[in-house]
């Protein structure tokens, strides 16, 4: 039987709140019966997440408990009510909640992450640390979607078919491979590898592998455990947040901000502007966090940076 967790739906109500959020219309019943529409609404919902919602890890350093809870309940709170975004397993989470609760046949499944991604040597992939969404359209045809993954993210549904290279974000292009990875032991071990390159090159670089087996709510209990309190994860490491550029509505997404620690970067299309901001003090990073990720943290969450390795400290 499923957990409470696993069959979480929104209410009509949440469900309204959390268009509102992503400033997505709400569809219609004639068009959400269309197949065609069903792939349509799903490419709007992600583009639309990723252009409001931003990929960030500030609950494991801006809080008393430095946690990270992957209660449905709690992270409907968190990124619809009160505008915040989180990292993989929280913003894909309750987006495959938001997809189910409109009448998709969607699961989860657990990813490993390229170590060339981390920064770390020696190649290959992290252990189980990602999560991303596998949604089977009525025409039977199934798709990855990951909203979860910063500006490396896929910003469109991908369909599970070997090679096929597909627009990504800004200047990118992206394909899946159904191949094995160097690490296994077994040649009949396939996975998923997320590729990505810049538009006209021809080198291809790994972001992460995924299988095609579903993860379970108390599966990610495990892997969030480790990614939010191991001092080996990179998240207890730095501040990190990533958000999408978009300038009309419902238009394209055509660049991004991120933060790393205090330090801001912007990139428009091809054009990569380099850093923009950095900052030296909490107030200057709260005020970044504001004008560029439109994050505001309460007095409480703002105390938990204190002594810590991440500080500002003039």
């Amino acid at each position: 039987m499923a957990s409470a967790s696993d069959r979480f739906i929104l209410s009509p109500d949440q469900i309204n709140a959390y268009l509102i959020r992503i400033c997505h219309p709400k569809p219609s019943p004639e068009e959400g019966s269309s197949n065609d529409y069903g792939l349509g609404l799903l490419t709007s919902l992600q583009r639309q997440h990723l252009a409001y919602v931003p990929f960030e890890n500030l609950s494991i350093h801006y809080s008393t408990d430095h946690a990270i809870t992957l209660d449905p309940k709690e992270l409907y709170t968190k990124i619809v009510t009160r505008r915040r975004g989180g990292y993989c397993m929280e913003n894909n989470l309750l987006f495959g909640i938001l997809l189910r609760s409109l009448g998709f046949t969607v699961y989860s499944v657990g990813g490993r992450v390229s170590n060339d991604v981390m920064n770390l040597p020696g190649g290959g992939f992290s252990g189980w640390c990602h999560m991303a969404n596998i949604v089977t359209l009525p025409d039977g045809k199934r798709y990855m979607v990951d909203v979860g993954f910063g500006i490396n993210a896929p910003t469109q549904p991908h369909a599970l078919e070997s090679g096929v290279v597909v627009p990504g974000a800004e200047s990118q292009e992206m394909r899946l491979l159904w191949d094995t990875i160097a690490s296994t032991t077994d040649p009949n071990q396939h996975l998923w590898i997320l590729q990505w390159r810049d538009v006209g090159s021809e080198q291809w670089s790994t972001n992460y592998c995924f299988t095609e087996t579903e993860f379970l709510h108390s599966d990610y209990d495990i892997i969030n455990y480790h990614t939010y309190l191991s001092p080996k994860s990179w998240f207890t490491q730095v501040i990190v947040l990533a958000k999408f550029i978009q300038l009309e509505a419902q238009g394209p997404l055509v660049g991004s901000f991120v933060m790393l620690n205090g330090e801001v970067k912007r990139r428009i299309g091809a054009k990569n502007e380099g850093t923009i901001e950095t900052c030296s003090t909490e107030s200057e990073r709260l005020a970044a966090l504001k004008n560029y990720f439109d994050i505001d943290l309460s007095e409480r969450e703002k105390e938990g940076i204190r002594d810590t390795k991440c500080e500002l400290k003039a």
